[in-house]
């Protein structure tokens, strides 16, 4: 127990002295004076006071939990300046300051400030000042010290997360706002003030509902409801904000305090979703337009979809059954399951592989089967790998079918053919025989019906003398066609032996061969231009004989024959012309006067056999050329030939 006592002395006569004193129990009171000095070491808490003098500061006081809390020397610092180990000089002009202050007036400073206590160890402290002034002059100057170090390291990590989290939230390409309770926006960043063009300046410590035109106000205030209603903290909404012309994903988060929005134009996602959505609708309908059978494969997700077309071809009602690639192979005919897959597989596998084409067959109803050629793409990611692959099943049977038929046909045709052919070479080698064998027969009626008319000439009358010309002249014309036959099918016969010549080396034997038809006429052979061959020059004299004889034979007697022949080395092959200005041939006939005894005039008008140009035509298909001829009556015609050109050095070599 604490006491405290109070008295006066009074002396007597005798010279005692007598207390007059009052003893009281302190106890409680020094009790709270300890529990006060025990709270002030534990918040850190120390005071000090001036000593002052005449109004001025002489010393100052300092309790010991200054001195601890400041961890300053034992011996008692001459003033403030002595005690603080300020930070910097700035924070230490700034003290000054706040000092002087304090002493020009009466009433209550306190400020933060930070020192160095010890070893350099930073500490915060909470300097309170009391000042008592009368009349300008100082009568009291004291005060307390606080550590907030904890305090003001708390205050400063949530400032430096507050900061962060400010950062984050200005860095973000999201929208975001933050709204108390009572509706004041106490966040808006950067990006939501560029989504919806509202300035942030005009929103912080304001109602948010006054910022928002009225549909918008009313989607928020939905939202805010279903939240309500649902007893959640969050929801998720995609919609189309008409006052913005946007479409925005959004995001409100409820918290103690208010609630706060994330928001993301989405206008962009959407118009591409849509399109993406008006274009698999296109594809879906151009599949079941088509009679084609589409098809899309999805590997990342193991999705197929086909079109209609499978359902037409088939004529299995399959609906939405074939999702996978999997079901697809129940449909393809078994023998050609593996090839169809490993195919499949090779091509995804092929890095440089981006289209592919197969040929299978399908079931059918009634246990039948389609063909149908598969033509697909591939669409690989950046890295190569098949994500996707599209395309499209033509239904080919009918090509098939028809592609049996030719088979057949053309095996048909080549036993023909072949047929045909070994006809053609008995026909021909009955030809010859036959030919050569009526020469002898010809000779003998030619030649007696000659003595005949020698002998019997002045016995016979006028018809029967004409009778034996008529004889004569039908077994000459025999002979000549009998002549021609041979020629006609020694051509199929003979071989085809090449020599190196000169065009000349042909036209002039010719001009001698037919020089008494060539006076008769008065014509004119002239060659407007000549070159090396290297062919067979028996079969080429053979031919243009028969052209330059055809061209004077059927010369216009109005005029005198004029036949050009031109040779031009064309590359690959040899062109040969032969031209006339004769009587012509009439375009229905161009195709006909190569064929065998193919005549345009009777003989007593023109004599021949009709077999001429048909030899002509024989030689050059032989020498593996082509001929025809272009015509106008009455003005005359050009024949004009081509024959592939022989490699003479290759031929030697």
């Amino acid at each position: 127990m604490y006491h405290e006592g109070f008295g006066n002395p009074s002396k007597k006569h005798d010279g005692s002295v007598v207390w007059d004193s009052l003893i009281v129990d302190v106890t409680e009171r020094f009790e709270l004076a300890e529990m006060a000095q025990n709270i002030a070491k534990i918040a850190r808490i120390g005071s000090w006071e001036a000593i002052l003098k005449d109004g001025v500061i002489a010393d100052y006081r300092f309790s010991k939990n200054l001195i601890e809390i400041l961890q300053a020397d034992n011996q008692s610092p001459i003033d403030f300046f002595n005690l603080f180990q300020f930070t910097d000089h700035k924070v230490k002009r700034h003290f000054s300051r706040f000092i002087k202050k304090a002493l020009l007036k009466s009433g209550s400073f306190e400020e933060d400030f930070s020192v160095f206590v010890g070893e350099k160890e930073l500490k915060w402290i909470h300097f309170v000042v009391k000042s008592e002034c009368h009349h300008s002059q100082l009568i009291r100057f004291y005060g307390y010290v606080q550590d907030v170090t904890a305090k003001k390291l708390s205050e400063l990590q949530i400032q430096n997360a507050l900061s962060e989290k400010n950062k984050i939230l200005e860095s973000i390409g999201d929208g975001f706002f933050a709204v108390n309770w009572i509706g004041q926006v106490t966040y808006w960043n950067k990006s939501a003030e560029e989504l919806i063009q509202i300035p942030r300046e005009d929103c912080l410590g304001k109602s948010i509902w006054p910022l928002f035109p009225v549909d918008t106000r009313k989607k928020f205030t939905r939202f805010l409801r279903q939240i309500q209603e649902k007893k959640s903290s969050h929801i998720h909404k995609q919609d189309f904000f008409q006052d913005f012309d946007k479409w925005f994903e959004v995001n409100i988060y409820i918290s103690e305090v208010g609630f706060s929005v994330f928001f993301t134009d989405i206008t962009k996602r959407k118009l591409a979703e849509e399109e993406i959505k008006q274009s698999n609708e296109r594809f879906v309908k151009i599949s079941n337009a088509t009679n084609d059978i589409i098809w899309d494969y999805d590997l990342e997700n193991d999705r197929f979809f086909i079109g209609e077309g499978f359902q037409r071809l088939t004529g299995y009602k399959i609906g939405n059954k074939i999702t996978s690639l999997e079901e697809v192979r129940k449909f393809i005919f078994e023998e050609d399951v593996d090839k169809i897959f490993d195919g499949l597989c090779q091509a995804f596998q092929s890095p440089n592989e981006s289209n592919f084409q197969q040929e299978f067959r399908i079931k059918i109803k009634n246990d039948e089967y389609a063909y149908v050629i598969n033509r697909g793409t591939i669409i690989r990611n950046r890295s190569g790998v098949v994500i996707r692959a599209l395309g499209s099943m033509t239904d080919i049977t009918y090509q098939k079918n028809y592609e049996k038929s030719l088979q057949t046909l053309n095996e048909n045709l080549k036993k023909k053919a072949f047929e045909l052919e070994k006809s053609n070479k008995e026909l021909e080698q009955f030809a010859y025989v036959a030919s050569h064998d009526l020469q002898e027969p010809l000779r003998m009626v030619n030649s007696f019906m000659g003595l005949l008319k020698k002998r019997y000439k002045d016995s016979l009358d006028e018809r029967a003398l004409t009778y034996i010309d008529f004889a004569v002249q039908g077994s000459e014309q025999m002979k000549a066609i009998i002549f021609n036959l041979l020629e006609f099918s020694k051509v199929q016969q003979e071989d085809v032996t090449l020599s190196l010549f000169d065009f000349q080396e042909i036209l002039e034997p010719l001009k001698i061969n037919l020089n008494k038809e060539i006076k008769l006429k008065g014509a004119t052979i002239s060659l407007s231009n000549s070159t090396v061959l290297f062919s067979n020059k028996s079969m080429l004299f053979q031919v243009f004989q028969n052209l330059i004889s055809n061209a004077l034979k059927y010369s216009d007697s109005e005029r005198e024959p004029q036949i050009d022949i031109s040779v031009k080395d064309e590359g690959e092959h040899y062109l040969f012309q032969v031209k006339d200005n004769g009587l012509g041939i009439r375009e229905e006939y161009l195709d006909k006067i190569f064929a065998l005894f193919s005549r345009l005039h009777t003989r007593d008008k023109i004599p021949g056999t009709g077999l001429g140009l048909a030899i002509v035509k024989k030689i050059v298909e032989k020498l593996g050329g082509e001929i025809w001829v272009n015509s106008t009556v009455g003005v005359g015609s050009i024949f004009s030939f081509k024959i592939p050109k022989n490699d003479y050095e290759n031929h030697i070599g």
